[in-house]
């Protein structure tokens, strides 16, 4: 059986290379649940990428891991941004906070919603309901409505800001009045 050199050096370099590659992406990953299992991953992806790209002879192999292992790491926050943003909840049934205002008061739960229904158009509801309820993408969302992506993705934006606003608002008044 033939000794493969490619791999003898990618998993010498894997051995020189892991645990400060660790440390690096860890640190960057460090704000964010399961960041150990996720620097884990992508020391992995990033030999990989290695592998298929065949990096032996870059002139600084090291330097390329540690660059590549920085980018992925700025994917996997930029990811973790993308999700966040998208879980911002609206249905009444998944809100932990509507949740509570619905055990503590039915009516006011009730409230809230109509609140929302109130004060945000038609259109901007029915924009935020295809976003958030239907889980639809910005892209499915421009080629409805036949408005630019980065049009959509304002708007949500902004309508987001919105609703958390009268979320707050809408919930403080309920507290005030559950306290009195």
């Amino acid at each position: 059986m033939a000794i493969n050199h490619d791999s003898v050096w990618l998993a010498d370099l894997y051995n020189q290379l892991y645990d400060s590659l660790y440390k690096l992406a860890c640190n960057r990953l460090k704000e964010y649940a399961n960041y150990a299992d996720d620097a884990h991953d992508i020391i992995h992806t990033a030999f990989l990428i290695a592998e298929q790209k065949d990096i032996r002879h870059h002139p600084y192999p090291e330097a390329w891991f540690y660059k590549t292992v920085d980018n992925l790491c700025h994917n996997a926050i930029r990811s973790h941004w993308r999700q966040r943003k998208r879980s911002v909840p609206l249905d009444p049934q998944n809100d932990s906070l509507l949740t509570l205002a619905k055990e503590e008061s039915e009516s006011g739960a009730v409230e809230l919603m109509l609140t929302l229904q109130q004060s945000l158009s038609a259109e901007d509801y029915e924009l935020l309901k295809a976003y958030c309820i239907q889980d639809k993408s910005i892209d499915e969302i421009s080629a409805e409505t036949g408005y630019s992506s980065a049009r959509i993705r304002v708007r949500i934006h902004r309508i987001r800001k919105k609703v958390e606003h009268l979320i707050t608002t809408v919930l403080t008044l309920l507290l005030c009045r559950f306290i009195n």
